[in-house]
């Protein structure tokens, strides 16, 4: 894929359009333009951890179908 050639007259078409064909026009446009927010950063996740007093003793785990 080569590089696509624009010609100065086909810019001008494309920028009268836009309504940025004078230098103060293409000047305010850029000074109103507001960067997309970001997003928000999620809270942590919670630990889990189940407390044992020694190896094999018994926990509850909870569970259900959701069908």
């Amino acid at each position: 894929m080569g590089r696509r050639r624009r010609s100065p007259h086909g810019s001008c078409n494309v920028l009268r359009r836009v309504g940025g064909n004078r230098r103060a026009k293409r000047w305010g446009l850029l000074a109103g333009y507001q960067a997309l927010p970001e997003p928000r950063s999620r809270p942590p996740e919670p630990v889990r951890h189940i407390e044992a007093t020694q190896p094999g003793d018994l926990v509850q785990s909870g569970c259900f179908y959701v069908g």
